[in-house]
């Protein structure tokens, strides 16, 4: 009897642990299920970066290209983006406070652009080479616009990897988004029940939380302390206040953000971007088709105006993004491919034959135009104006 009363007794401390730990799972899906929660970690995702500042250095490509496919009226397009490829680079060194940047434009074999330039912070010197356009480099004085440049680009660099400023950063972020900003409703994606969580905004709630997150960070010093120069970042809040207190705003224009999900544990299944303005609605619908592939639509007052598709491969070294667009029958292919390689020496840069800007004599402007006249650029251009341009038409006066 003793033995069946303890076998008894065991078999309800099992069912009492499952019960428990199942209230458990529960109550731990539901927090973290409400819109609020899901939008949180959307923002504690997108806000975490690589911390390249750690690195010696930081060095980008990127490459474009586009195909378009359509009709008769397209076709001066598409033989004009045709085996033309678009090339970015930028370099930077930490150590050296040096930035390298590029863009070449080739067309088959055919070069057609090609731009390198050097910027030194400690000079505060830029130097810039124009390919075949001219032989010589030509050295900038940048004093007056670097303070800005390089508050735009270095100090909010820093500023989104300084992982102690980046936690304070989410979190002023998260306490402008008030209760009353986010909805919940369950519906029927593609025939499959999901819920709908949205945060919905008007302009004026959007300038105002944006307004608030600069100025708390201004006030807090243990997010200014994370930064060498705290004056830079200052100024760089001080900017965004600024313009935001210049901009006009209209009640009437609303900002929503809408993540379906689907589980107990949530699973986003489709995103929505809206914008409403004087009762126009414009509606980007994003909806995962697979772990690489996006399908969207762009509806205009419940109109289908756009759709494609968005491909996105990233294999840690290197990634590669394919973006189709169709619009009544004419379809668009960009393609873009990047990679970043942290700790490389920096490539090299022709600084020989350097002339001052201000120094650059009537018969250097002379040299540059015409070698502008004779460059593919030039014919591309005349390509595609379809006609002899203002340039064509002087050339003579000029030789």
């Amino acid at each position: 009897m003793k033995s069946e009363n303890k076998s008894k007794k065991g078999f309800w401390v099992v069912i009492i642990a499952i019960v428990a730990v199942f209230a458990l799972v529960v109550i731990a899906s539901t927090a973290n299920t409400t819109p609020k929660a899901i939008f949180y970690k959307q923002i504690d995702e997108l806000l975490a970066y690589e911390e390249a500042q750690n690195h010696k250095s930081m060095k980008m490509n990127m490459e474009l290209s586009m195909d378009i496919e359509g009709g008769e009226e397209t076709k001066e397009m598409a033989n004009l983006l045709k085996d033309a490829k678009m090339f970015f680079n930028w370099e930077i060194d930490n150590e050296a406070k040096e930035e390298l940047y590029g863009i070449q434009l080739t067309k088959g074999n055919d070069e057609i652009i090609n731009v390198n330039a050097k910027v030194d912070s400690a000079s505060e010197i830029a130097y810039v080479n124009l390919g075949k356009i001219f032989d010589k480099t030509i050295a900038m004085d940048v004093s007056e616009m670097f303070e800005d440049r390089m508050t735009e680009s270095l100090t909010l660099l820093q500023l989104l990897n300084a992982k102690k400023a980046e936690a304070i950063l989410k979190k002023e972020i998260k306490n402008q988004l008030k209760t009353e900003y986010f909805i919940s409703e369950k519906t029927t994606m593609y025939g499959q029940k999901v819920t709908k969580n949205g945060l919905k905004m008007s302009e004026y709630e959007l300038k105002d939380a944006i307004q608030n997150v600069c100025q708390n960070l201004l006030g807090n010093e243990e997010f200014m302390d994370c930064f060498e120069d705290d004056a830079e970042v200052e100024n760089v809040l001080q900017d965004i206040i600024d313009e935001m207190h210049d901009s006009d705003v209209s009640d009437d224009t609303y900002f929503e953000v809408d993540l379906y999900t689907k589980g107990i544990l949530p699973e986003i299944v489709s995103v929505d971007f809206v914008i409403t303005e004087d009762n126009e609605e414009i509606r980007i619908q994003m909806t995962q088709v697979s772990s690489e592939e996006y399908a969207y639509e762009i509806i205009k007052n419940n109109e289908k105006a756009i759709e494609g598709t968005v491909k996105i491969q990233d294999n840690g070294e290197q990634a590669k993004v394919e973006v189709i667009a169709t619009e009544k029958g004419t379809t668009v292919k960009a393609t873009a491919s990047s990679n970043v390689v942290y700790d490389e020496e920096l490539s090299e840069f022709d600084s020989n034959n350097v002339v001052n800007a201000e120094e650059l004599t009537m018969e250097d402007s002379i040299v540059i135009y015409g070698n502008f006249l004779q460059s593919n650029l030039y014919d591309l251009i005349e390509q595609f104006s379809g006609k002899e341009s203002f340039l064509s038409e002087n050339i003579e006066g000029i030789e």
